[in-house]
């Protein structure tokens, strides 16, 4: 467990990301006091991620190694199990903390005791321009949040949620065996009982590469039908409309970019 004086916990999950680690790693501890722990757990890495981790020497920072490679997800809960601070940040290894996102969140926290997480605003960088992302700051309901979250109208990143532990132990922490969509899963059964805050602050930054993820728009599709299958709330008329728009948005978008192929792959999902 974490030093018992943390008041926030950070958990970077990482595969392979040897030239991006140590900057997301800097975010934290060069920005930070003795009021955070960071826990960088490697998924069986086989670059040399582990060897630049072991030049790191602070007292705040531990590596946590998994037993066998279980991806992003279950990177993220032994992460979690590893430290001991009341608030758990999750950060991605190729994102990054801005500075003073520590100390607001740590300060968020203690001055909202009744908020469980928050959804922050993010910038993303992308081929040297940077777009934000930064919802207006709201405290909506449960099942307001939960329409929020299945009609896309929140942006979101993994690196841009916080939550008390006891909220994310409470609801299982996140789904080790869902591949995409892990940050909307996680929040949507967060609103079905606890108080989220959205739009607190705009400090990550969200590096978007050509591997990245969050491009693959087969497999971000293809992970929306594992979602839906987890939440009773998509079967209603509205939210399966919605999802014929994403869908249909998603088609139009690689249609323009000229990505055909990907266009026909995606319209055979209708």
């Amino acid at each position: 467990m974490g030093e018992m004086s943390a008041r926030l916990a950070v958990v970077v999950p990482t595969f392979n990301r040897a030239q991006t680690i140590e900057r997301a790693v800097a975010s934290v501890l060069d920005h930070a006091g003795s009021d955070v722990e960071l826990a960088v757990v490697d998924d069986q890495s086989t670059d040399d991620t582990l060897q630049r981790l072991s030049r790191i020497s602070d007292g705040r920072f531990r590596v946590v190694r998994a037993p066998q490679r279980g991806h992003a997800n279950r990177a993220r809960n032994l992460g979690a199990e590893a430290t001991g601070a009341p608030v758990v940040a999750f950060l991605d290894s190729d994102d990054e903390f801005m500075p003073g996102r520590i100390a607001r969140l740590i300060r968020f926290f203690a001055d909202h005791p009744n908020i469980d997480a928050a959804i922050d605003g993010f910038h993303v960088e992308h081929r040297g321009s940077r777009k934000t992302s930064n919802p207006p700051f709201t405290f909506p309901s449960g099942g307001s949040l939960e329409r929020f979250l299945i009609c896309h109208a929140l942006p979101l990143t993994n690196s841009a949620i916080a939550v008390r532990r006891t909220a994310f132990l409470a609801i299982g922490g996140f789904d080790p065996d869902l591949p995409r969509h892990q940050d909307r899963d996680l929040l949507l059964r967060l609103a079905k009982g606890h108080a989220v805050a959205v739009g607190t602050g705009c400090d990550v930054v969200k590096h978007q590469s050509a591997d990245s993820l969050s491009r693959d728009q087969v497999g971000h599709l293809a992970g929306l039908d594992a979602l839906v299958a987890r939440h009773e709330r998509f079967n209603e008329p509205w939210a399966r409309d919605v999802l014929g728009y994403l869908v249909a948005r998603s088609i139009v978008r690689e249609t323009f970019n000229a990505r055909f192929a990907t266009a026909w792959r995606l319209s055979r999902s209708l």
